[in-house]
């Protein structure tokens, strides 16, 4: 919890503390002594922001009790769908895991055990899902979606399994990472050291959100046999090229801390500049992208940076950040960086421009809140080349104009592709105008149940 704290802030919970704030604290109150034990960071993208949706969620009817860790997100129209089968009613603000743990409990009875409800009811269950679940028959089990929208893997510490949302994780614990849970698939845990492996679906392909390594991962994490660092650099090796075919081979390679650090690597890699690290000193170590209010957001922005004058005054200056979503933080940090006069400023994201909402684990409700949706509402045409790259310039030019800087350079939707190892069909890109995950996706289920 303490290492992958940064994908959420609102709750840290761990059963026997208070459920809120830092996971340090959290995990020295709790009396963590249990051979079985559930913890969760939450990062809200749905329900109220009150105790009884922190996680893990336990729930019990006096003969079966149910605790539930979930990473990812379940669309409005699907948790609308689910409460239709509730027998036992909710609050209006439950969050979408509330409702996923308290119908499996609600079925539980006309199953003989927790490994057939899963396989009936998860079915019901369209949209991204990464589950712990800890049942009263003293397993863990360990679950995703069959999309592969969401991380989850697998590690072992002598005779103890963890299961991790992220490897890194498990490094600070000192497990070894095994593998990652399969999509579709549920693996049991039992306290005797036995595992167990089923596959509920099959057949969905792969839609692993390509936000998610861009983004939020840690670097030191294991994706698909490499790290997060090797992939951000990459990314920012090929948004340097594309910056360098601009005819732009000049300056300083600023990196925007911590968010653009291995990206400004790869961009000064690919152009063959030294990188002015100590030009932004991060003061505050915080995401303000995950924090849960427009308020809480400007006041982190507002603490987050100090910029150092000598590496800019008088210089041309290629900032380098991950990504631009709402644009919050660089606003903010532009308007320090132009009171000691640049002579030019260049901005370069690892990542394509974010142009719609996200329902399946990131905190993108409305278009209007996006930097570059309310600049330009068309969406790219990938099935022409030539006109998404008109599109692609057309975003550039206008971000540039709006923030005021030389000029700002995006990564295509094939360099992606290529830093990430994957295909268009192999990535949810959604929030950068793709179809749904689940959209002409559909798996085959072991068993679909009439509930």
């Amino acid at each position: 919890m303490i290492t992958v704290s940064g994908q959420g802030v609102q709750h840290d919970h761990v059963p026997g503390s208070n459920g809120h704030g830092n996971p340090i604290n959290l995990l020295n109150n709790a009396g963590v002594d249990a051979y079985i034990r559930l913890g969760h960071d939450r990062y809200a993208t749905s329900g109220g922001a009150g105790s009884e949706n922190s996680q893990p969620i336990y729930l019990s009817d006096g003969q079966n009790t149910l605790g539930l860790a979930h990473n990812g997100n379940l669309p409005g129209k699907v948790v609308q769908h689910l409460r239709t089968l509730l027998r036992t009613p909710l609050p209006d603000d439950a969050s979408d895991s509330r409702v996923m743990t308290q119908l499996l409990l609600d079925f539980r009875p006309r199953f003989t055990t927790w490994e057939e409800t899963f396989v009936a009811l998860l079915p019901r269950f369209q949209g991204a899902f990464s589950l712990a679940c800890l049942t009263d028959e003293d397993a863990i089990y360990a679950i995703r979606d069959p999309w592969d929208i969401r991380p989850l893997c697998l590690g072992r510490k002598n005779n103890t399994w963890v299961v991790a949302s992220e490897s890194v994780a498990l490094d600070s614990m000192g497990a070894t990472y095994m593998r990652e849970v399969e999509p579709g698939e549920i693996v049991c845990l039992r306290p005797d050291g036995r595992i167990t492996a089923t596959k509920y679906a099959s057949g969905a392909g792969e839609r692993r959100c390509a936000l998610e390594p861009l983004y939020f991962s840690k670097i030191d994490s294991i994706v698909d046999q490499e790290t997060i660092r090797e992939q951000r650099q990459r990314l920012g090796e090929l948004v340097g090229a594309r910056f360098l075919n601009k005819g732009k081979r000049e300056g300083f390679v600023v990196p925007i801390l911590n968010s653009g650090k291995q990206v400004a690597i790869g961009v000064a890699r690919a152009l063959g500049l030294p990188i002015a690290e100590e030009a932004i000193r991060l003061a505050l170590d915080k995401r303000s992208f995950i924090q849960n209010t427009p308020a809480t957001r400007t006041e982190v922005v507002n603490q987050k940076h100090v910029v150092n004058g000598e590496y800019i005054r008088g210089k041309c200056i290629i900032l380098c950040d991950d990504s631009l979503v709402r644009g919050t933080s660089l606003i903010a940090l532009l308007a320090k960086i132009r009171e000691h006069n640049p002579a030019e400023i260049h901005i370069l994201l690892g990542s394509e421009p974010v142009i719609d909402i996200c329902e399946w684990g990131v905190d993108l409700p409305t278009r209007t809140e996006l930097f570059v949706y309310n600049l330009l509402q068309e969406r790219p045409d990938w099935s022409n080349q030539d006109e998404y790259l008109s599109w692609l310039a057309k975003v550039e030019d206008l971000v540039a104009k709006e923030l005021g800087v030389d000029s700002v350079t995006y990564l295509d939707r094939k360099s992606v592709n290529l830093a990430l190892n994957r295909t268009d069909d192999q990535l949810c890109r959604h929030c950068f105008g793709g179809k749904k995950p689940t959209e002409d996706n559909p798996p085959t289920y072991r068993i679909e149940l009439d509930i």
